[in-house]
């Protein structure tokens, strides 16, 4: 049991790193971008044609990553007054495992259609680049992927969390 704990938990730390350097990256491609386009147009008088579909295809990854990130820094939006407010330790540990379970489970409910989405996807080239449109779905099917290893990396965190409050015996 510990093994796996350590195993998602390590699992859910390298999948934050790979998604933190790839924001990273991502946010400073839209900004080159836009700004390659911006002196472009106003400079040369001659804008890029393909600067719009390319940042909007890193937008996408973005956002997709990102929203990761915001499950391990626990920055999405929860509602849990009531769950603080009204539950012991022992019960909100609980309570999260069983969200962060469900929530892990519909995002590998959402893998196949996603992947089906990506296959059919990548035989339409897009109009500036000329690449495979499935490129901007397969941020998708990364992100559902990549939370549903954030959300069992949190689940294991919350278990450990019981244990340590002696869930177990209790």
């Amino acid at each position: 049991m510990n093994q796996l704990l350590r195993f998602l938990e390590s699992a859910a730390f390298w999948v934050d790193r790979v998604c933190r350097a790839v924001c990273c990256l991502l946010v400073v491609g839209i900004v080159g971008a836009t700004f390659a386009q911006i002196i472009c147009r106003k400079v040369f008088s001659s804008p890029l044609s393909w600067t719009e579909e390319f940042t909007r295809l890193l937008f996408v990854w973005l956002c997709c990553l990102g929203s990761v990130l915001a499950i391990r820094m626990k920055n999405q939006i929860q509602f849990d007054f009531l769950v603080s407010s009204l539950l012991s330790a022992r019960m909100q540990n609980l309570v999260r495992i069983l969200i962060d379970l469900f929530i892990a489970a519909f995002f590998i409910f959402l893998t196949p259609p996603t992947l089906a989405l990506v296959r059919s996807m990548n035989s339409i080239p897009s109009a500036a680049l000329s690449w495979p449109s499935g490129l901007s779905h397969l941020g998708y099917l990364t992100g559902c992927l990549f939370m549903v290893v954030a959300f069992l990396g949190d689940c294991a965190q919350a278990v450990r969390e019981l244990l340590a409050l002696g869930g177990a015996n209790q």
